[in-house]
């Protein structure tokens, strides 16, 4: 892709403005006052007038200042009206002391030849400011006319990447929602191999986490996630033996603990659980507390016996 670089303005020079042209040669040697560069013998006639020190505050030339002729005296006007900044008023002012030097009464041959000159460089001024003003303008015209095209450009790409940006976001979802559905199907058969574990007659079957069970370490505890079935074991202090055995098919191996155990379990479907069967051993007196859907169902005391079976109440859903 081309890139195209939109500049401000310029500002185009030809041959040069006569006046600043002059102003950057050298002091002459005949000047008066540091900056002048007059015709030799003139007060006025040239650029880098010293007006503030050739007048009084009213414009008057102080004695010793006035013009040394009329080419001169038009010169003074014309410097007195460049004060003015705006380049229409000094285009005026250039086309009045043409009128001025070209409408001497009975010039002397010195007038002549001195308006001559200066009436050649004012001429030579004033083209070559209009020249500036076109090229300026022609250069504001093509700077605007390629902003306008940027724009188009710009626009263009942008609702490019947007519409190209609502396709992959789309994509993207309906990748999501297939994988998802994936999921759902993969889920399905699961279940589906569980569900012919269990008979209509019985409720009774191990819990098919086996191996699966992994330990985090930052929250102590065992969790299992197989088949749709989530379940965690969370001992206070671990004295001997694996917790996560109990989730294992066929593993008898105990283990001791101090303090609380922890045990949560969440089916994938909902179930009908009547009894809870604990096998325990020890002396110790242990409490069970049964929680369902994260409420406190019921506090039950176990005493001595090793294995101990208990009804839920009304065979709540768990």
């Amino acid at each position: 892709m081309s890139l195209i670089n939109v500049h401000p303005p310029k500002t185009y020079f030809g041959v040069g403005d006569i006046q600043n042209s002059l102003g950057s040669l050298p002091g002459f040697p005949w000047a008066k006052y540091p900056g002048e560069k007059h015709l030799p013998g003139h007060n006025y006639t040239g650029p880098g007038t010293r007006l503030d020190l050739r007048l009084d505050e009213n414009d008057i030339p102080k004695p010793g200042e006035e013009p040394v002729n009329r080419v001169d005296a038009a010169a003074l006007k014309h410097d007195i009206l460049y004060r003015n900044k705006d380049v229409t008023f000094r285009h005026q002012a250039d086309k009045q002391m043409i009128d001025e030097l070209e409408n001497i009464p009975n010039p002397t041959f010195k007038e002549k030849l001195q308006r001559a000159l200066i009436i050649k460089l004012m001429k030579a001024k004033l083209k070559l400011d209009t020249l500036k003003q076109q090229l300026t303008a022609l250069d504001t015209k093509i700077t605007d006319e390629l902003e306008k095209e940027v724009g188009v450009i710009k626009n263009f790409l942008q609702n490019k990447f947007r519409d190209d940006m609502k396709n992959y976001i789309k994509e993207q979802v309906n990748l999501l929602v297939s994988r998802i559905h994936d999921d759902f199907l993969t889920q399905e058969k699961k279940l589906s191999k569980l569900e012919a574990i269990v008979t209509d007659k019985s409720y009774y079957f191990n819990l098919p986490f086996e191996s699966d069970t992994v330990f985090d370490r930052k929250d102590q505890i065992y969790k299992s996630n197989k088949y749709g079935f989530k379940a965690e074991i969370k001992v206070g202090t671990l004295v001997y033996g694996e917790p996560k055995n109990v989730f294992d098919i066929g593993e008898k191996q105990e283990f001791t603990f101090r303090g609380n155990c922890l045990i949560q379990i969440e089916f994938p479907m909902k179930v009908k659980v009547k009894k809870v069967v604990f096998k325990q051993g020890g002396r110790a007196v242990k409490h069970i507390s049964l929680f369902n859907d994260g409420n406190l169902e019921e506090n039950i005391r176990l005493i001595d016996i090793r294995n101990q079976e208990i009804e839920t109440k009304n065979g709540s859903r768990k």
